[in-house]
């Protein structure tokens, strides 16, 4: 420590003394003040002169034209940008408190940078209007010691005072600072309460007793060293978050030097981080959130452990931090299925260090700073380590605002509160370019192709629109108008990615590929070996691939708004100017989706579950139904109707194997040869049977867990008809042993379905169905009850089709 730390700061921009003061100077003292206007006094501060000078330099810029003052009742003179007024007049606000959302018309950079301060942008189009939602965990996360300065900040943003709003935030600010965790002198964690009747009739009440050693005072509590992780996540859920101000481990030392300059932003992200030691950076892609990470890994000069999705991204990291840090590759270490490296800075994946012969990871180096990528992809095992490793200092990173009620519990308590900045800031003061999106609608490539779409139904459908031949000379034509640039074009389904690849001669990159082989094409696009690659949703997450200045989306337009931000934002780099490219078939549902997915804000907005329209529908009218043709029934009319004979025996011999063979890696890449969408760390248990004649109807989301002897039916074979329908399970649920799902169902994210069980309606997300109807086995679910389609109940036809399914 020098004698310099207790020095002054410097000034914000130049003495007005030493150059004439600009506009670009005024907006810097603005911005320092932290409010669109100020008086000449607080100017002089950030000016670095006195007042006499200050005033004499801003009239001097007022004679101008750019800039004015008004004599205001409560304060002198204020300043302000000539425009101000102009912008507060357009800024419209429109407060809704009951739903604690704030509707505003074409806000500047500075108000959209007020309102990310205590709210989240919800949705967004910049010609019209921003919608903002204000969340118990924006005020929690709020960046303000005191609620004055953030009650300031909002009537500020709104232009206005509302009162019902503040009176909420206030509320919630005040709930968050209810209780607080602290390191005590003689080592072990105490828990504090604002007052006694807090630490009574919510901490005593909600707490087990294993979690209270003892109470020592009113007021305060010993707390048991392995149950600090169940105690933020108990007390949250009672909606009172905990500040956890304890002092954490360092681990052992690993100085590091870090040879890039940081943003500004990034700079916040640092600052805020090694205050709290523990929390999630959220920024788009581009942003940099792998280089303020190295900027965390230097200031707290402790070894390090990575977690990551997939081996890519672990080289990825690896190459990364050689490249900027001091650290050598003696000093830096990949654990993984190709590789099990234990070294200073450690990357491993999270499916490697989630498995319990691999425990020891997390003990075998005392490490100091854990860091979570992609952490809105955490597995359930790691969420249970994590819960073991709130003693280090934690930090997660995610392009992608975190929703969802339980995962959001999950990661705020296990790991921390998001620190985010705003996004459009960055895109306006071009740390990130932003890519133009253009809408290409692309016409059926011939009278067949356009009379096969019209005859098919739901997953055909959009199917025969996503690969519409025609695309193939449309994406010709877009490479040819950017010949020589980077160019990455996305599908959705593997034939398709193949006909691109074969027609443009390039790789494409899907699953299915080698880890090595897709490294390599990877390492050979960043560097510039390759100028275009096809790729699948192997891209859609984590994977770097900077310089990429085309995005063509030729399918996959009824993915998630996350998966379409994730796309774009492959393109999102500090560098020029990108372009996004949707191709969608014309007068078809694609064109629809087209239209309201194209938006860069989705990727600010909700982590939602929505995979297209046709996903808010019931499971009735979910599924597809086909009548049976001739005097028997749909299974002598129809079985080889939709499938050849050989392709049902090679859909056979796979599902002998999916169902057999004792290995899950070998289980999840027969699923995926039939066509299903498996994710990562599928749990498919033995013998159990997916649908031989429609497996490509079948997802299964990451860390999902099928049981013994389940059958997932995308078909069902009655007397006079045949239904079909797709199946989703969701990430983390689990379906019991010999449960039997039918077409149609969706089992929400974390949801458990009982063992034996007929599945025939939905299973919301995070919750339990059981079997309670045990002569046909209808699930009963939480859902909100039986909806009607035509004339008939969903609930009769599903009882119907319950009594009458066919043990196929």
């Amino acid at each position: 420590m020098t004698d310099d730390a207790d020095a002054p700061p410097e000034p914000a921009i130049r003495r007005v003394d030493d150059a004439e003061l600009t506009l670009d100077g005024f907006y810097d003292a603005l911005q320092s003040v932290g409010r669109p206007l100020a008086t000449a006094s607080e100017l002089a501060r950030e000016l670095g002169t006195d007042q006499p000078a200050a005033l004499d330099a801003l009239e001097s810029l007022a004679e101008t034209g750019r800039i004015d003052s008004a004599d205001v009742a409560t304060d002198p003179r204020v300043w302000f940008p000539s425009d101000y007024k102009e912008t507060t007049d357009r800024e419209r606000a429109v407060v809704f408190p009951g739903r604690r959302q704030i509707v505003v018309d074409g806000p500047s950079q500075f108000t959209r940078a007020q309102l990310s301060q205590f709210a989240h942008l919800e949705d967004a189009n910049r010609e019209s209007g921003y919608v903002y939602e204000v969340r118990e965990e924006d005020v929690w996360s709020a960046p303000y010691d005191e609620f004055e300065s953030l009650r300031q900040t909002m009537r500020q943003a709104l232009g206005q005072r509302a009162d019902a709003l503040e009176e909420w935030v206030r509320s919630q600010w005040e709930r968050a600072r209810k209780f607080r965790l602290y390191s005590h002198e003689d080592g072990y964690t105490v828990l504090a309460a604002k007052s006694a009747d807090l630490m009574g009739n919510v901490a005593d009440r909600e707490l087990d007793d294993g979690d209270l050693r003892a109470l020592i005072s009113d007021t305060e509590a010993w707390i048991a060293d392995d149950a600090v992780a169940t105690v933020k996540r108990t007390l949250y859920e009672a909606g009172y978050p905990v500040l956890d101000t304890r002092h954490l481990d360092t681990g052992d030392d690993l100085p590091i030097d870090l040879d890039v300059d940081l943003r500004e932003y990034q700079h916040e992200w640092v600052n805020r981080f090694t205050e709290k030691r523990s929390g999630i950076l959220v920024g788009p892609p581009g942003s940099g959130k792998t280089v303020a990470a190295m900027g965390i890994m230097s200031a707290i000069e402790g070894e390090t452990l990575v977690l990551v999705p997939g081996r890519e991204l672990a080289a990825q990291w690896a190459e990364t931090i050689l490249e900027h840090t001091s650290l050598t590759e003696d000093a830096i270490g990949e654990y993984h299925g190709g590789s099990k490296e234990i070294r200073p800075v450690t990357i491993a994946t999270y499916q490697t260090a989630g498995m319990d012969r691999h425990r020891h990871l997390f003990d075998d180096r005392k490490w100091g700073l854990i860091i979570y990528d992609e952490v809105h992809h955490i597995p359930s095992p790691i969420h249970r380590r994590s819960a073991s490793l709130q003693a280090k200092s934690r930090l997660g990173l995610s392009a992608t605002p975190v929703r969802g009620d339980d995962k959001q519990k999950e990661i705020y308590t296990l790991i921390g509160p998001p620190i985010g900045t705003n996004w459009t800031a960055l895109f306006d003061a071009g740390y990130v370019a932003e890519p133009e999106v253009e809408i290409r609608l692309v016409p059926w490539s011939d009278d067949e192709a356009r009379r096969a779409y019209d005859a098919a139904v739901g997953h055909d459908e959009r199917k025969a629109a996503a690969e519409n031949p025609a695309k193939l000379p449309e994406i010709e034509a877009i490479l040819r108008e950017h010949r020589g640039g980077k160019a990455l074009v996305f599908v959705e389904y593997i034939e398709q990615g193949e006909q691109i690849a074969e027609r443009l001669s390039v790789p494409f990159v899907s699953g299915e590929m080698p880890h090595a082989r897709r490294r390599k094409l990877f390492d050979e696009f960043r560097h510039g070996g390759r100028d275009v690659l096809i790729v699948s949703r192997v891209a859609d997450e984590g994977i770097d691939l900077p310089g990429a200045e085309i995005a063509i989306a030729a399918s996959g337009l009824g993915g998630s708004r996350r998966q379409g931000a994730q796309r774009a934002g492959r393109t999102m780099r500090p560098v020029g100017k990108a372009r996004m490219y949707v191709l969608a078939t014309r007068a078809s549902r694609e064109e629809e989706f087209a239209r309201s997915r194209t938006r860069v804000d989705g990727a600010e907005a909700a982590e939602d579950d929505a995979r297209g329209a046709h996903h808010a529908e019931d499971r009735c009218q979910r599924r597809e139904r086909r009548p049976a043709d001739g005097p028997r029934n749909s299974m002598w009319a129809s079985w080889n109707r939709e499938k050849s004979l050989p392709r049902l025996v090679y859909n056979y011999l796979l599902v002998v194997v999916a169902r057999l063979v004792p290995s899950l890696r070998l289980r999840s890449w027969a699923l995926r040869r039939l066509g299903a969408t498996v994710g990562d760390g599928v749990g498919w248990g033995l013998e159990a049977t997916p649908d031989v004649f429609f497996p490509e109807r079948l997802t299964l989301e990451d860390d999902c867990i099928v049981g013994y002897d389940a059958v997932l039916l995308c078909h069902e074979y009655l007397q006079d008809e045949y239904r079909v329908g797709e199946i989703v399970v969701g990430e983390r649920a689990m379906i019991g042993a010999n449960a039997t799902v039918l077409p149609g169902v969706e089992i929400g994210a974390g949801a458990q379905v009982a063992a034996n069980s007929l599945v025939t309606a939905d299973v919301p997300s995070e919750t339990i169905s059981r079997r309670t109807t045990p002569s046909i086995g209808v699930v009963s679910t939480a859902s909100s009850g039986p909806t009607t389609s035509g004339s008939r109940s969903c609930w009769s036809a599903i009882q119907a089709a319950s009594e009458s399914t066919p043990d196929w």
